[in-house]
């Protein structure tokens, strides 16, 4: 096994509006999609579509079905998915004609992860890294215990909790976050500044990777900050899922052995496909789009 995943399932329902929501008004939506999602589910399917085998730990509720075959069409191992008594986690996306979104998240299902489910899932599948996102339980618990086995982190704290820089990133090898995370957990303005200063909530050696959508990729693997151009899209669908498939392709580049440039290149041009489709994770592309 490449990577176990230990993430968020959720039904995202998905409004096409003309703005986004403000206080006290009621707005009719141009048009409503159901579709799948989470943090999570997006990053294993992109992980799978940039060829590598995944394992996905989480829970779903008795209205997830949708949500487990769907891991299961793109080959992800779905042995500890573990099924709760609460529903399954949702989430409310509105999305403006310029394909940016704002996103409300229920945890539901995700929340219920007991350590000894995350332990029989380590001990059984013995991966070379983990990856690891904030819509779960047991992120403290998950950051030590694939450290205490060796494994590569992958860790987006997204999205941001106030608990986040309580946890142990010092054992988080790459972590990857946006604009609006990195402001948040640095109080730093602009890229390069907030670089430097995730660099110092983790180890010195922590590869720091901020992610600006249409401004490209920031990256800190020694002690100068090097930016990436993003791709050019003509037309913007939705943005919904992007970040994830950023990542996923990232990674498996990374995991390839491929140099760092083109890992970023890879995930950058996998996520400019993203947005030119609705929905989240039936818009990451496959290995042969890209």
């Amino acid at each position: 096994m490449d990577v176990i995943n230990v993430g968020s399932l959720n039904l995202d329902f998905v409004y096409q509006v003309d703005h986004f929501a403000v206080p006290g008004e009621t707005q009719s939506a141009r048009q409503f999609d159901l579709h799948i999602g989470g943090k999570g589910l997006n990053q294993s399917i992109a992980l799978a579509r940039a060829g590598l085998n995944v394992a996905h730990v989480g829970a779903i509720g008795s209205d997830g079905n949708i949500l487990l075959n769907a891991l299961k069409e793109d080959d992800v191992d779905t042995t500890f998915v573990h099924f709760s008594e609460k529903r399954s986690g949702h989430a409310i996306i509105q999305v403006v004609k310029s394909g940016q979104n704002a996103i409300i998240i229920q945890g539901g299902a995700n929340q219920t992860l007991t350590p000894e489910q995350l332990e029989d899932a380590l001990n059984h599948f013995r991966p070379k890294a983990l990856v690891l996102q904030n819509e779960t339980n047991l992120m403290k618990e998950t950051l030590l215990l694939a450290k205490q086995r060796g494994l590569k982190i992958f860790y987006n704290p997204a999205p941001l909790i106030p608990d986040t820089k309580k946890f142990p990133l010092h054992v988080v090898d790459v972590l990857i976050v946006n604009e609006i995370e990195a402001e948040a957990l640095t109080s730093e303005v602009g890229p390069e500044k907030q670089l430097h200063a995730l660099r110092k909530h983790c180890h010195p050696k922590t590869l720091c990777v901020l992610t600006m959508g249409s401004e490209g990729v920031w990256v800190l693997e020694s002690d100068t900050p090097r930016h990436f151009d993003a791709y050019p899209v003509e037309k913007v669908v939705d943005t919904t899922g992007a970040g994830d498939t950023f990542i996923g392709f990232f990674m498996a580049g990374l995991l390839h052995g491929m140099p760092l440039d083109k890992a970023v290149k890879q995930g950058m041009k996998a996520a400019s496909i993203c947005i030119t489709r609705a929905g989240a994770a039936a818009s990451i592309p496959s290995s042969i789009e890209y």
